[in-house]
């Protein structure tokens, strides 16, 4: 079965809007593993975000979870595969605002 990664990404002035998606998101989802809210850059992630870890039983129902939320915050949802830099670039769906991510980072895990 697949499993992906959604990161929600927001900017630090929309935290307040990022934490109510977050706490909609550990409601609707609690079975889900769910991160806490990161402030700043880590790996290939240049903006501040969560993540929601799920597999493809889950993908259509987060896609459409969501979109919504699209107008403030953009969502990355990438398959967990051996290449990092592909899951995260050609394997990538955004919802919302299309961001950078760190190629560098990840072509260094290659």
């Amino acid at each position: 079965m697949k499993r992906y990664h959604a990161h929600i990404y927001y900017a630090l002035e929309n935290k307040p809007y990022a934490l109510e998606v977050h706490a909609k998101v550990l409601s609707a989802f609690s079975q889900l593993p769910v991160s806490h809210l990161v402030d700043y850059a880590v790996g290939p992630h240049l903006f501040p975000m969560f993540q929601v870890a799920f597999d493809e039983s889950k993908f259509d129902e987060l896609i459409t979870f969501f979109t919504p939320f699209s107008d403030k915050l953009s969502i990355l949802i990438h398959p967990l595969i051996r290449d990092d830099l592909v899951a995260h670039t050609d394997e990538a769906i955004w919802i919302g605002k299309k961001l950078a991510v760190n190629i560098d980072f990840l072509k260094s895990l290659a």
